[in-house]
């Protein structure tokens, strides 16, 4: 699954972007495989990459300071990952984990934020 019309036919957010938008973001996609368990981002992290769901599902946890941990949400191929980075905040408020196995388009925060410039 690559190029530009298989990223918009799998990710909601993506497909919804009007073409001029999209192909900004669309040279610096770039597929990843989303394995179960991976942490793609810890709270009071800096926000490394924006992730769009193609498939899976990555939970959105909330640890708490006795270091248990709760699922605030499920992020599919509706969103995305880190998109607030680009609204100018550089740090994950929580932990995100892939939960079901599957693929993202990946793009680094900053040219996600050079592409949100454009």
């Amino acid at each position: 699954m690559t190029g530009r019309s298989e990223f918009q036919d799998y990710n909601r957010l993506l497909a919804a972007l009007p073409t001029s938008d999209y192909s900004v973001l669309q040279p610096y996609l770039k597929e990843v495989p989303l394995d179960v368990g991976a942490v793609l981002q810890d709270a009071g992290e800096r926000i490394q990459y924006v992730y769009f769901p193609l498939s899976g599902m990555i939970s959105l946890l909330s640890v708490m300071r006795d270091g248990k941990a709760v699922e605030t949400t499920a992020l599919g191929r509706e969103g995305a990952l880190g998109i607030g980075f680009g609204a100018g905040s550089s740090y994950a408020f929580s932990r995100a984990v892939v939960q079901i196995a599957g693929s993202a388009a990946r793009i680094s925060a900053s040219q996600f934020q050079t592409a949100l410039k454009e």
